[in-house]
């Protein structure tokens, strides 16, 4: 049975990184938008790149995402030199996944002393690539903001001097610096400190924490003119208004227990009870059990804010890669049903690769690339302007001036002050006086002093609601 399992756990291995590679390798060189917010993601880039600020005062023209900068501040790094492409803005997330493949199989393999339990690990990172929105390697934030989570998670683990504590504290705080969700895992780790080490680690990690985060806003700040907590802080207490508790409780149990995680957060329960029955420090299945359990709250949140996007659970991904492995190896040293529990990482496996196509919208076809050229086309000979709604880094492909995404927009006119006040007056004049010839969307909607026009085969595919249709919209 042991050695069955073991065969089987590196032919779901095998499967995982195939499944990852065909799909992953494509879209890392595919020239246009590949997944939704990629091209928003290259139009605040490019601005970086430019020489112009990337917040500011929000109009039709541009609204930066509710984002922290540091995803935007090291791709237009990369970028200067390469050159400003999809393709270029992708390589912050290949590293990333490439670094927490890395940690995980390194920490696995040191806690267990066996480079199966390694191996697996990376498998159950990979499986994950289609539960978690196939982000890995696209033009997205989330890669660089988890393997800043994890290293500081591994960090502070690892720890015993203040020096490291401080790293650990310093990565955590640019972790946030790349998407708010870091601060959620905070409380995890002072919780742990506090426990496991005493109470001035836990302060001290907590206070230089507090530091660098609160350090930082007040210089970015005070560099973008008060519009950097704007839309890091303001706009996010925004979307406070549109939670959405009956879509992100079925859609947490439903999906991220009974479809993806269930094994590992079944397995949860034991590692926890013990820690909290037993006086002692701790060891990494209850710390990355922790970490485990943190990543399932910050998912469950995530999904709350407007029923966000399934790239709320990469934390989880490699929070469940650093666990599970450990807590079978431990189970393994008590023989007490031992066969049973050598198939938890491969059935956990198999769940995560389960339905691995799903979203056809996420592979990246030969035809695709001709469709995204046609529908460049398509606009180009439009007359007059042409707001495309859901899709941004726009100008350079149709020579048509470039709008703010609707999604962004929408976000700044939740806060209800001035600037959003001046944001929804400027949006309502232009709707009013036809300024748009045209307007483009993927989604089915409700323009003021529009009617749509006609309806056509959607050839971008990114973001729609409704694969087989793009709306085209003119004044009435």
């Amino acid at each position: 049975m042991a050695k069955l399992s073991t065969i089987i756990t590196y032919l779901l291995v095998l499967t995982a990184t195939a499944i990852f590679l065909a799909v992953a390798i494509p879209k890392i060189f595919f020239p246009y938008e590949m997944h939704w917010m990629e091209g928003s993601m290259l139009t605040q880039i490019s601005r970086i790149v430019n020489g112009r600020p990337l917040y500011t005062a929000p109009t039709i023209y541009y609204v930066p995402w509710l984002y922290e900068p540091l995803y935007y501040y090291v791709s237009a790094l990369i970028a200067s030199v390469v050159g400003v492409s999809f393709q270029a803005v992708r390589i912050p997330s290949i590293l990333s996944t490439v670094g927490i493949l890395i940690i995980v199989f390194i920490v696995v393999r040191r806690e267990t002393g066996k480079t199966f339990y390694g191996i697996a690990a990376i498998g159950l990172y990979l499986a994950a690539y289609g539960k978690t929105e196939y982000v890995f390697v696209m033009a997205r934030l989330d890669p660089l903001f988890n393997i800043l989570l994890v290293a500081s998670f591994v960090i502070i683990y690892y720890s015993r001097t203040n020096r490291s504590i401080i790293l650990g504290a310093l990565l955590l705080a640019l972790s946030y610096f790349t998407k708010q969700t870091a601060l959620v895992f905070a409380p995890a780790i002072v919780l742990y400190l506090w426990r496991a080490r005493g109470w001035k680690p836990a302060l001290f990690f907590a206070g230089a924490c507090t530091l660098f985060v609160l350090g930082g806003i007040v210089i970015l700040d005070k560099i973008y003119d008060g519009w950097f907590t704007y839309y890091t802080l303001l706009v996010p207490r925004g979307k406070g208004k549109t939670l959405r508790w009956g879509y992100a409780i079925n859609g947490f149990f439903a999906y991220l227990l009974l479809r993806c995680w269930l094994v590992t957060t079944v397995t949860l329960f034991l590692p926890i009870k013990t820690y909290f029955s037993k006086n002692d420090e701790g060891n990494a299945t209850h710390f990355f059990g922790f970490f485990f359990a943190n990543s399932l709250l910050a998912g469950f949140l995530g999904i709350l804010n407007m029923g966000g996007g399934h790239n709320v659970f990469l934390p989880t991904a490699a929070a469940c890669a650093l666990f599970l492995p450990i807590f079978v190896h431990q189970l393994s040293l008590q023989h007490k049903l031992f066969r049973i529990k050598l198939w938890l990482i491969p059935i956990q496996i198999a769940l995560l690769i389960a339905l691995a196509w799903k979203d056809p919208r996420n592979i990246a076809r030969t035809i695709d690339k001709s469709n995204q050229e046609e529908f460049s086309r398509d606009i180009e000979s439009m007359s007059g302007e042409v707001w495309i709604a859901y899709h941004g880094y726009t100008e350079k492909y149709t020579h048509k001036t470039e709008y703010a995404d609707i999604n962004a927009l929408q976000d700044v006119l939740l806060v209800d002050d001035s600037a959003s006040h001046i944001l929804q007056h400027e949006l309502d004049t232009a709707l009013l006086h036809k300024h748009w010839s045209f307007i483009i969307s993927d989604i089915h909607d409700t323009f003021p002093h529009y009617s749509l026009y006609k309806s056509t085969a959607n050839l971008n595919k990114i973001q729609s609601n409704d694969e087989a249709l793009l709306y085209i919209y003119k004044p009435e």
